[in-house]
């Protein structure tokens, strides 16, 4: 998303970029269709292994994603992506 001014913070997604299908002649035959269409990125790469992101916010421990909640965290890591100042 950099080359769109933004930034993606959080956790890799799983992926799922392929659709899959259902779609029906009649309401007779009913029909699953995987990887009809797939999302790309301007190079041609697939994402249907996930996102990468650009501050990656889950942790160890008993809630990972603790820091999704955490307003300061969050604001530090933009300020500190918009500002160039990123690790």
């Amino acid at each position: 998303m950099d080359e769109h001014g933004a930034m993606i913070l959080g956790e890799k997604s799983s992926g799922g970029a392929c659709g899959i299908r259902v779609s029906s002649v009649g309401g007779i035959e009913v029909r699953n269709s995987a990887a009809s269409s797939c999302t790309v990125t301007e190079d041609g790469d697939t994402v249907d292994n996930g996102c990468p992101v650009d501050v990656e916010l889950t942790t160890d421990g008993e809630n990972p994603y603790e820091n999704f909640y955490d307003l300061d965290n969050l604001s530090k890591a933009m300020n500190e992506y918009f500002d160039g100042t990123k690790d």
